[in-house]
């Protein structure tokens, strides 16, 4: 199953609400020393414990728990000048 979170709106994973923000092609260095760019975003959970209760920079591929959800980084669209998505992986 997949989610998909546009930019400055809010969603519901297990229950615990999660917005996207901040979507833009983010510079980094590779394991080679080679610059390059990525598109990039920042997911704010908002649940009620601190475990639950965290903003989180995320790339493609990246996996992150959300309460007892684990989802991966499906996708992140970065458009110059729209607002950004993000696609979200229910993993098992």
């Amino acid at each position: 199953m997949e989610l998909v979170i546009t930019e400055t709106t809010v969603a519901e994973v297990s229950g615990i609400r999660v917005a996207v923000g901040n979507v833009w092609e983010d510079e980094y260095t590779q394991s080679d020393g080679t610059e390059s760019v990525r598109p990039g975003a920042t997911l704010y959970v908002m649940g009620n414990t601190p475990e639950t209760d965290f903003d989180v920079r995320v790339y493609e591929g990246l996996e992150v728990e959300i309460g007892v959800q684990k989802v991966r980084i499906k996708n992140i669209y970065a458009p110059p000048r729209a607002l950004g998505r993000v696609t979200l992986e229910f993993l098992d």
